[in-house]
């Protein structure tokens, strides 16, 4: 991903604190790629490879890194993590990506 953002490894918090506008932890290219990631492992359990941990970790990621000034996209993230890891429902990957796009166009 090139999306520069300083949430690419722990030695980037040390070194850069902001980059491109981003604060830690705010990168919405890095919520649509954990959200991408957390939908491809799924579409894996067809074949019988599911890994439900990492698909919550991989929602909590994407939470994690979802603009804070975006209220509605954290709190849909923070809700599809939950019911997934409660429940096993299935998050609505095509809305909450528009959600996260829109973040995107929003910031640029």
């Amino acid at each position: 991903m090139s999306c520069e953002c300083v949430n690419k490894s722990r030695k980037s918090y040390v070194r850069r604190p902001v980059i491109a506008g981003n604060s830690i932890g705010e990168c919405a290219e890095c919520v649509v790629s954990h959200l991408t990631n957390a939908r491809n492992i799924i579409k894996d359990a067809v074949k019988g490879r599911v890994d439900r941990y990492r698909v919550v970790w991989h929602l909590a990621s994407a939470a994690n890194k979802a603009p804070k000034n975006n209220r509605v996209l954290s709190q849909a993230l923070l809700d599809a993590r939950r019911n997934y890891q409660r429940d096993g429902v299935i998050p609505d990957w095509d809305w909450l990506i528009h959600l996260s796009r829109q973040g995107i166009n929003a910031t640029n």
